[in-house]
C-alpha cells in the first residue's frame, strides 16, 4: 500500500520548475508531517497494524528524502534526525515483518495444500505480540513526541547550510544521477547470477533510486517519476525474494530450536513449505531485471548521461 502522502506531494511541492531549497524542504517536510500525524491517530486506535505500517512507511521516506537533499543539510542536525527516523522505523516495523511472514506462510499453505504445525504460528503469535508491545510503547514515549517537535522545527526552520546552493535543481539532479548511476554499477559488479546477499543489496540500492527519482520527480517532471516507478517494480520483486528468505531462515530456526523429528509428518510438512519457498524464488530471480532495464534506459534519455559507472560510492545506504 503506498503512503497517501505519495500523492499529495506533487500538489503540495511540485511546480515543475526549480524552487529554492529552503522553500522545497518546507512543502515536502510539511506534506510528510502531515501524513504522520494522521497516521499516528489510526495507529492509536486499537493500535491498528496497519496505521503501525504506514508510520513507518512515512519514517522510512522522510529518512530518504532528505538524503537525497543531503548536501543542503547541516550535517549534524540532518545525521541526528536521521538516527530517530532509523529507530522510530526500526521499532514499528518489527510488527510488519511479523505479520507478512505470517501472511506469507499461510499462503504457501493454502496454494498447496500443507498443514504447519500450530507450534509455526504459535511462535509467530508471540513474537507479534511482543513487537506490538514494543510499537504502543514507542507511541507514548518522550523520544517519540521529541522526534515530533524535531521535525516541527525542520519544517518551521529547514536547516539548510549558508553556503548551500539556493536551487533545488542544482542538487537533486546530480544526486539522482550518482543514485541511478551506483545501483547500474552494483548491479553490473555482481553479474548475471548475483547471491541472495547481493540482491538484497541491490533490492536497498533499487528503494535508494526509487525514492531518489521520486523526490526528483517534483522538479523534473513525469519522465523521472516513470523511473521510480520501474524501480519500484524491481524493489518489488527482490523484496518478494527477500521475504521468502526470511521466512525460510525462520523455518529452519524453528526445527532447530524445537526440534522437531526429522522422521515425523511436522517436520516433512515444514521441509515442503521450504521447497515452495525456494521455487518461489527462483520463479522470481530474473524477474526484476526488466523494470531495471527500463529504468536505465529512461535514465540514460532523460537525464542524457549513461546509468553506469559513477563516483566509486556504493550504494548501500539502508533504508528499511
Amino acid at each position: 500500500m503506498r503512503n497517501d502522502a505519495t500523492m499529495g506531494r506533487h500538489v503540495a511541492a511540485g511546480t515543475k520548475s526549480d524552487v529554492s531549497v529552503d522553500r522545497f524542504l518546507r512543502e515536502l517536510l510539511s506534506t510528510e508531517l502531515a501524513a504522520l500525524l494522521r497516521f499516528d491517530q489510526v495507529a492509536r486506535i486499537g493500535r491498528d497494524p496497519e496505521g503501525i505500517h504506514q508510520l513507518r512507511v512515512g519514517a522510512r521516506r522522510i529518512r530518504s528524502e532528505l538524503q537525497v537533499v543531503a548536501p543542503a543539510l547541516k550535517p549534524s542536525q540532518h545525521a541526528r534526525l536521521q538516527r530517530e527516523l532509523q529507530w522510530m522505523g526500526g521499532v514499528l516495523g518489527q510488527r510488519r515483518d511479523i505479520a507478512v511472514l505470517i501472511d506469507l506462510l499461510r499462503s504457501v499453505e493454502q496454494g498447496h495444500g500443507t498443514i504447519l504445525d500450530d507450534a509455526v504460528f504459535d511462535e509467530l503469535a508471540k513474537r507479534e505480540r511482543a513487537a506490538a508491545t514494543h510499537s504502543a510503547a514507542l507511541l507514548d514515549s518522550t523520544r517519540y513526541r521529541r522526534l515530533n517537535h524535531w521535525l516541527v522545527d525542520w519544517v518551521l526552520h529547514p536547516p539548510v547550510r549558508q553556503s548551500a546552493p539556493t536551487s533545488t535543481l542544482s542538487i537533486l539532479q546530480p544526486q539522482l544521477t550518482s543514485t541511478l548511476a551506483n545501483l547500474a554499477r552494483l548491479v553490473d559488479r555482481f553479474g548475471d547470477t548475483p547471491s541472495r546477499e547481493q540482491l538484497h543489496r541491490i533490492r536497498i540500492a533499487a528503494k535508494k533510486g526509487r525514492y531518489s527519482a521520486e523526490v526528483a520527480s517534483l522538479i523534473l517532471g513525469d519522465s523521472v517519476a516513470q523511473i521510480g516507478a520501474e524501480l519500484e517494480h524491481v524493489q518489488t520483486i527482490l523484496g518478494e525474494i527477500h521475504d521468502r528468505d526470511v521466512a525460510i531462515a525462520f523455518l529452519r530456526g524453528f526445527c532447530a530450536d524445537a526440534p522437531l523429528d526429522p522422521t515425523g509428518g511436522s517436520y516433512r510438512d515444514v521441509q515442503l513449505v521450504i521447497g515452495r519457498l525456494e521455487d518461489g524464488i527462483n520463479e522470481r530471480t530474473t524477474q526484476w531485471r526488466a523494470p531495471l532495464e527500463r529504468a536505465r534506459a529512461l535514465t540514460s534519455s532523460v537525464l542524457k548521461v549513461p546509468a553506469g559507472p559513477s563516483d566509486g560510492t556504493d550504494a548501500d545506504h539502508e533504508i528499511e
